[in-house]
């Protein structure tokens, strides 16, 4: 049964996009803690670094939000082949 699920290339490439996926969104979430930073450190003189900070911040979130629905796309993948593979 092990060797079968290991022979399974379609599973495994599934298996590697999704472990990358994964990595991608952990990444991700590092670039928006570090674009945000600025306001962290904020004084009344730095308003427009923060604005200026969040404002990329929220085109990362979005980046994060597409890595995520293709997280989850890879998922649903994954669950479909095992099923369809165990049933």
């Amino acid at each position: 049964m092990i060797q079968d699920f290991e022979r399974d290339t379609e599973l495994m490439e599934l298996l590697d996009k999704l472990r990358c996926t994964m990595r991608d969104v952990r990444s991700q979430i590092s670039i928006i803690e570090a674009t945000i930073s600025p306001c962290q450190k904020i004084e009344e003189k730095n308003y427009k670094d923060c604005i200026n900070a969040v404002s990329t911040a929220e085109v990362e979130a979005i980046k994060f939000m597409k890595l995520n629905v293709e997280l989850v796309d890879l998922l649903a993948s994954l669950r479909r082949q095992v099923y369809s593979r165990h049933l």
